[in-house]
């Protein structure tokens, strides 16, 4: 969980934040939680990729899409540990967003199922004001590492 978050998660980053963790110990402090929770989990983050295409978001920057994370984040940072990195492909703007599964309040685990897969797009188009268009949200082969 270190080297896939500090650095291919936060690596490239031009912009980043974290929510309920310290942003340069958040690995550590995501496996001490879900120590303490005594919950087995297969899957130890939930990796949240989503993509905005250059030609359909009118010139959106790492600045805005940093104020859409920090948005979404919003939204799930009371229950849960968050770690998110904006940064450009080409001509593609990514935001990666990484969340410890386990509710740091109850203990128990959140699955990225397709309604939570829907209200997270629903977020991203709300807060970008893009409406319909191919960006997607998509959650990553979750890791394990």
């Amino acid at each position: 969980m270190n080297s896939f978050i500090h650095k291919f998660v936060l690596g490239e980053a031009v912009r980043r934040s974290s929510y309920s963790v310290d942003l340069s110990c958040a690995a550590d402090q995501m496996k001490t939680l879900q120590k303490y929770s005594g919950v087995k989990l297969k899957d130890k983050v939930l990796h949240i990729m989503v993509t905005f295409v250059e030609y359909e978001t009118r010139g959106l920057t790492a600045e805005d899409v940093d104020q859409i994370a920090r948005k979404i984040c919003a939204e799930y940072s009371d229950e849960y540990q968050m770690v998110y990195a904006v940064h450009y492909f080409g001509l593609r703007l990514y935001l990666h967003i990484v969340i410890n599964p386990i509710n740091i309040h109850t203990m128990e685990v959140l699955r990225m199922d397709a309604c939570e897969r829907g209200m997270m797009e629903a977020y991203v188009l709300r807060y970008s004001g893009l409406g319909m268009i191919s960006t997607y949200v998509t959650d990553c082969k979750k890791r394990n590492d």
